[in-house]
C-alpha cells in the first residue's frame, strides 16, 4: 500500500453534501478512481445541521479494490487544546490533533488510556541434580567437590506484557558461550575446586543474553516507562545477570565416647554405655555450640572424651542441670594432643578434652567453640 499522505476535499458545486449517504457514494465514485493507499475525506451536513466529515482509504490487491470508510471527529474548536488530561487524551492536546483521528480512536483514548508495559526482568537460577549435593548441606573437608556436571542451570529471558499486545521477551536469547558457573562469588573464578574446602562454598550461574524486544505500549508506541512510571531502557541492550548462590559448607567432624546431644535444650535420653569414637553430626566450621551425652563414668568406669580439631579450641564447657533445666559451667577436665585422624584421605591433627576428678554420673553436655 502507498504510504504518502493526500487530502482530497469532495464537494458538489462548492457545497457540502446534502446527506450522510450522498456523502458515502461520492466518497466511493472517487476512492474508485484514487491511489492504493490514498486518503479521501468527504464533508456532509446532517439533519441537525451540524457538518460530518467522512475518510475513506482505498486498498488495492491485485485487480481488487475495497475500501476502508469511517466517520472522523468533527469539533468546532480546533483553536483550542484539551484543558486537563481525560481518560488518554493528555492535557494541551490540540483539538486539531483530535480531528485527525476518527470517533472510534478518540472515544478508545478516551476510555482506554496508553498503558505501558508491565516489565519482568531477566533471571537465572542454579541449582544441584538430584542425587549428588543438596542446597545448604555440610560435607566433610576433602570430599570430592561439586563438578559443572551436578548443577542444573537455567536463564529466564523476561518479559513485557501490556493489554492488547503479544508478550515480548525483555531479554534477547541466552548467550550459552559467555555463559558460566563461578565460585565464591567472584566473577572471574570460573575454575571449581576438586575438593570441599573448611567454610562457605558457593556457586552462581551467570547468563549472557542477547539484545531484547522492543516493548510497546497497549497504543503500539515504543515504550519509554514501565507500568511504574519509571523511565526504562528499550529494548534491553545485551547483557547479562547473575544468580543466588547454591552453597555447601565444608568441616572437620567432632568425635566423643557418648552420643550426639542437643546444644540448646535438655535432652533427657542419657547413654547407658559408652561408646568410643563415634562421629557427631557434622556441624558448619563458623559454628561455636556442639552438645554431646555420655554414659555414667561411675558405672561404666570410663572418662569422657571429647575430640575436636587442633585448629580449634573449647573456651566453655556447660552441663545441663535435670531440676533446673538450665545450663551451668563444668569444671574439671584437661586437653591434651592426640594422635591425628583420617578424614576424607588426609591427615588431620586432633585434641581431646577428658574428664579429670571425682567420676561423674550421665551428663549432657555442651561445648563452646572458637578458632584457637
Amino acid at each position: 500500500m502507498d504510504t504518502k499522505s493526500y487530502t482530497l476535499n469532495l464537494k458538489r458545486n462548492g457545497t457540502l453534501f446534502e446527506s450522510y449517504e450522498a456523502a458515502l457514494e461520492g466518497l466511493k465514485t472517487q476512492l474508485a478512481q484514487a491511489k492504493d493507499g490514498e486518503p479521501i475525506i468527504a464533508r456532509y451536513q446532517n439533519g441537525e445541521g451540524i457538518v460530518k466529515t467522512l475518510r475513506g482509504i482505498a486498498c488495492t490487491v491485485g485487480e481488487t479494490t475495497t475500501y476502508d470508510i469511517d466517520e472522523m471527529y468533527d469539533t468546532n474548536f480546533k483553536n483550542l487544546v484539551v484543558p486537563s488530561t481525560v481518560g488518554g487524551i493528555k492535557a494541551n492536546t490540540p483539538a486539531s490533533e483530535l480531528a485527525e483521528k476518527n470517533i472510534s480512536e478518540v472515544l478508545d483514548m478516551i476510555l482506554f488510556p496508553e498503558m505501558n508495559p508491565t516489565i519482568t526482568a531477566p533471571s537465572a537460577t542454579i541449582s544441584f541434580k538430584t542425587g549428588t549435593f543438596t542446597n545448604g548441606n555440610i560435607y566433610e573437608a576433602g570430599a570430592v567437590a561439586p563438578v559443572i556436571a551436578n548443577f542444573n542451570t537455567a536463564f529466564n529471558r523476561g518479559k513485557g506484557i501490556v493489554a492488547g499486545k503479544n508478550e515480548m521477551f525483555r531479554a534477547g536469547e541466552l548467550v550459552t558461550a559467555n555463559s558460566f558457573i563461578y565460585y565464591g562469588g567472584n566473577v572471574a573464578t570460573k575454575t571449581l575446586p576438586a575438593k570441599v574446602t573448611l567454610g562457605n562454598m558457593a556457586y552462581n550461574y551467570h547468563a549472557a543474553y542477547g539484545v531484547g524486544d522492543t516493548l510497546v505500549t497497549s497504543y503500539g508506541n515504543v515504550a519509554t516507562k514501565n507500568d511504574k512510571n519509571e523511565e526504562i531502557v528499550n529494548p534491553l541492550t545485551a547483557g547479562s545477570v547473575n544468580s543466588t548462590a547454591v552453597q555447601i559448607y565444608g568441616t572437620y567432624p567432632y568425635f566423643c565416647n557418648g552420643a550426639s546431644a542437643s546444644s540448646s535444650s535438655q535432652d533427657n535420653a542419657i547413654p547407658s554405655q559408652v561408646t568410643p569414637d563415634t562421629k557427631l553430626p557434622l556441624i558448619k566450621w563458623d559454628s561455636t555450640l556442639i552438645g554431646a551425652k555420655f554414659a555414667s563414668e561411675a558405672a561404666t568406669s570410663t572418662r569422657f572424651t571429647f575430640d575436636f580439631p587442633a585448629v580449634k579450641k573449647i573456651s566453655k564447657v556447660e552441663f545441663m542441670n535435670t531440676v533446673s533445666g538450665k545450663w551451668e559451667t563444668f569444671n574439671g577436665y584437661e586437653v591434651a594432643d592426640i594422635a591425628a585422624k583420617t578424614i576424607q584421605g588426609n591427615s588431620v591433627n586432633y585434641k581431646r578434652w577428658t574428664t579429670v576428678g571425682s567420676l561423674n554420673g550421665g551428663l549432657q553436655l555442651r561445648f563452646t567453640i572458637a578458632n584457637a
